[in-house]
C-alpha cells in the first residue's frame, strides 16, 4: 500500500489493485493516469512538496520528479541514484526538514528532530530501523525491524490508541501538512485513516 499526503487537500491512495487521486499537480495527474510507467501495480513511492512539486518512484528504476526542493535534490544526486530512493519524508512546518530512505535501508536526513534521532540511537541500535515516518511539526513514528514502534505525535487520541492497540503495524504515513491527518497499514492487509469523511467515500465507491 501507499499513501501520500499533499497540499490543497491533494493525496493519493494505492492499495496495488487500484489507485486513486485528487487535487495533484497536472503534470503529475496525467503520469498517473496515462504512462504506463507509473500503473497501479508499478509505482513504488511518492512524496507531494509543499511547492507543488513532487518525486515520484516507480519498478524497473523509473522515475519522475518536479520542482523537488535544493536540499532533496542535492542529497539525491550527490549520495544516491533517484532509483535507489524508496521514500521521502518532509514536514512543510519545518521546510529544511527532509528524510531520505534507500533501497538499501540507508537513511539521508537533514534537521530531523533531534527526539526522533535520539529514539533511534537509544531503542533500535541492535533491532534496526524498518522504516520512519515524519509528520507535521516534529511529530514521527520510527518503525523498528521487529514489531518495536516508537512514535511522537502529542495528545491525538486516534493515532495513539492505533499505535498502541493489538494489531502489528506494517506501514505508517503521517500528513506533513495537517497534524490531524494520518493512514496505517497493517500486517493483515486491513488498514485504517484519518483524513476527510469524503476521501473514504471516494476510496470506497
Amino acid at each position: 500500500m501507499i499513501f501520500a499526503f499533499g497540499p490543497n487537500d491533494g493525496w493519493y491512495f494505492n492499495d496495488r489493485k487500484r489507485s486513486i487521486w485528487r487535487n495533484l499537480p497536472t503534470k503529475l495527474n496525467s503520469l498517473l493516469k496515462d504512462d504506463a510507467r507509473f500503473a497501479t501495480g508499478k509505482v513504488t513511492s511518492l512524496v507531494l512538496f509543499p511547492n507543488g512539486g513532487y518525486f515520484l518512484t516507480a519498478l524497473n528504476g523509473q522515475w519522475a520528479t518536479l520542482s523537488v526542493p535544493s536540499g532533496i535534490e542535492k542529497e539525491v544526486d550527490t549520495a544516491v541514484l533517484k532509483t535507489s530512493v524508496q521514500r521521502i519524508e518532509v514536514d512543510s512546518a519545518n521546510p529544511t526538514t527532509f528524510l531520505i530512505r534507500t533501497d538499501k535501508a540507508e537513511f539521508l536526513q537533514h534537521e530531523v528532530p533531534r527526539k526522533c534521532l535520539e529514539v533511534v540511537l537509544r531503542k533500535y541500535a541492535i533491532e534496526g530501523i524498518r522504516d520512519i515516518a515524519l509528520g507535521y511539526n516534529g511529530s514521527y513514528v520510527v518503525l523498528g525491524k521487529g514489531t518495536k514502534v516508537s512514535w511522537l505525535v502529542g495528545d491525538w487520541d486516534w493515532l495513539n490508541k492505533q499505535l498502541r492497540g493489538p494489531k502489528a503495524i506494517k506501514n505508517v504515513w503521517l500528513s506533513p501538512y495537517d497534524a490531524r491527518r494520518a493512514v496505517i497499514e497493517f500486517t493483515d492487509g486491513g488498514w485504517a485513516g484519518a483524513f476527510p469523511q469524503e476521501w473514504l467515500a471516494i476510496i470506497n465507491k
